[in-house]
């Protein structure tokens, strides 16, 4: 006498939903801010490629930036990409102004 193996049918995925369900998730992943410290600074984004020290300020960025010209007796900074910047004094914090494409996120270590 032969046994029965009985095989559970299974269903095929359904291509809509699992297409609509990679795509959610995608978009969750890119939408996700990461959190990053730099001493008692915190920042959001993507980390920042490039590092600077002037004086009592630092500041990290993704493209290019750099000191253009002073102007009604500030320090301005222009350029491309995102920016963190840790001022050390409020004096330098009070006559410095970035100017980039990017957002600019400030932090006060003092």
């Amino acid at each position: 006498m032969k046994k029965k193996v009985f095989l559970k049918k299974t269903k095929p995925f359904n291509m809509k939903n699992v297409l609509l369900i990679s795509a959610l998730l995608f978009s969750v992943s890119l939408n996700a801010q990461t959190s990053h410290s730099i001493g008692k600074c915190k920042f959001s984004g993507q980390k920042p490629k490039s590092s600077n020290i002037v004086g009592r300020m630092q500041y990290y960025h993704n493209g290019k930036v750099r000191r253009t010209r002073i102007e009604g007796g500030k320090d301005v900074y222009t350029g491309d990409g995102d920016v963190w910047v840790i001022f050390k004094s409020p004096e330098v914090a009070r006559k410095t102004i970035f100017r980039v494409t990017g957002n600019v996120q400030t932090c006060n270590d003092f």
